[in-house]
């Protein structure tokens, strides 16, 4: 059965961190975040001193270099906190763990739902989809086949409003 992914809100992302406390979970949301990164890529990766996130090569797509995308100060620094100490084998172990840590602490969305947030954010911000593509260490053709739901709907959603189909809703023409 297929997943069906949503974006997390900001209300929900505060929420997160609020449960997270600063805690190195915190680090992990911050990286899903900031980097769009994997959950088992957040837990293997380095931050360079230029800021940007260092993904190795043991991971699902290879060695790659992601610019911290969102600019938000205090996201970097947790982003830049200490990891949990995970004594696991596998990246999908990895990716598990962070699952349930989310989970354990009521944190209201899926940790790899950050991913998609970031790939949303990347079309809606105008990122070219070769580049958000070498960032997100996926192909073009995989943005658009499994992220497309996401994106049309909120294209579709925001025409609607700015067209004035939404009932309490002025057109913006």
């Amino acid at each position: 059965m297929k997943t069906i992914r949503r974006i997390p809100t900001e209300e929900e992302i505060t929420i997160a961190f609020r449960r997270l406390d600063e805690t190195p979970w915190a680090t992990v949301l911050a990286r899903l975040l900031v980097y769009g990164a994997r959950p088992h890529e957040c837990h293997l990766g380095t931050i360079g001193q230029d800021g940007c996130f260092l993904v190795p090569s043991n991971t699902k797509t290879g060695e790659r270099i992601i610019p911290p995308f969102e600019q938000r100060p205090k996201w970097i620094r947790l982003a830049m906190g200490p990891l949990p100490n995970l004594k696991v084998r596998t990246n999908r172990e990895l990716g598990v763990r962070t699952y349930q840590a989310f989970t354990r602490r009521d944190v209201p969305f899926n940790p790899y739902d950050c991913r998609h947030r970031y790939v949303v954010l990347t079309e809606e911000r105008g990122i070219p989809p070769a580049i958000a593509s070498v960032w997100a260490g996926h192909s073009p053709r995989t943005r658009y086949a499994v992220y497309t739901k996401t994106l049309d709907s909120r294209r579709a959603l925001k025409y609607a409003q700015d067209h004035g189909y939404l009932l309490g809703h002025q057109s913006n023409q």
